[in-house]
């Protein structure tokens, strides 16, 4: 009887230490769980907040600094068209891409007051990388004119028209719960990307290096026009004169919408910096 009694209360004892571990176990392992989402979360936000901070320096840092404008040459098809000897489409691509140039100058003089602005060709990007601003920026007339200086020490950033690059970026959407292979229940983290495959035709701001700015910095305006590059069929037969006055109208709409939002953002990151 007592070595009954014994092996009964042995075996609570056991009984009991295995609970408790189990339940000490079980706490630890939702702990962890715990901890995880709090950092994971934390860390979400932290860059959310990164990239709020990096835009709010950014909009600053180009309202104070220079906006550089980059002017395409088309010199690759030119050259192309000559060697083919296509002489005559060579010369009237050149003169139409020379229109469109000087569209975008006007009206960035005109229109666009957020900040600084200056002119180049894209065939000199590679100066703008290197910091060597000497000779190679534009007058009205498109001409390299040498008395044309910038402050290097300000901020500089790139605007030009061209196809916008896919958003590469990821963000986090929301949990869900799926079902394991074993009937338990795992906790999933879901993310989306704002990439599309469409193309889109848009004045877009890069840094200097010539990479493309991200959100929530308003860094492109989409274009409401196709370019000569994009229709030139239908542009061949186009007297100048009517087609320099097209461009500069449908220039001016992108480039006075993009000043206003910049100037937009620039108040409502100054509005907050305050608060």
């Amino acid at each position: 009887m007592f070595y009954k009694m014994k092996t009964i209360l042995l075996l609570t004892i056991l009984i009991f230490v295995s609970l408790l571990s189990y339940s000490q176990e079980n706490k630890n392992t939702v702990n962890k769980k715990i901890n995880h989402e709090n950092t994971v979360k934390k860390q979400k936000e932290s860059y959310r907040k990164i990239k709020k901070r990096k835009s709010k320096e950014q909009i600053q840092q180009l309202k104070n600094g220079i906006l550089l404008i980059r002017l395409k040459t088309s010199e690759n098809k030119i050259n192309a068209l000559i060697e083919m000897g296509k002489i005559e489409k060579a010369n009237k691509i050149k003169t139409k891409q020379y229109i469109e140039n000087k569209a975008i100058l006007a009206t960035f003089k005109n229109r666009f007051k957020f900040c600084k602005t200056a002119f180049f060709y894209s065939n000199k990007s590679k100066y703008i990388q290197e910091n060597k601003f000497s000779n190679i920026f534009l007058n009205d007339s498109l001409l390299i004119d040498s008395t044309i200086v910038i402050d290097s020490k300000k901020p500089i950033f790139i605007a030009e028209f061209g196809t916008l690059e896919p958003d590469t970026m990821i963000y986090f959407s929301h949990y869900s719960y799926e079902p394991n292979s074993d009937f338990s229940v795992k906790k999933t983290e879901h993310y989306y990307s704002s990439s599309s495959n469409i193309d889109i035709y848009a004045l877009i701001i890069k840094d200097q290096n010539f990479i493309q700015l991200n959100k929530p910095f308003p860094y492109y305006t989409r274009a409401i026009f196709k370019t000569i590059k994009e229709s030139p069929g239908q542009m061949i037969f186009i007297p100048l004169a009517l087609y320099y006055a097209f461009c500069e109208k449908s220039y001016s709409r992108t480039i006075e919408k993009m000043d206003v939002k910049l100037l937009k953002y620039y108040n409502k990151a100054i509005k907050r910096q305050a608060i």
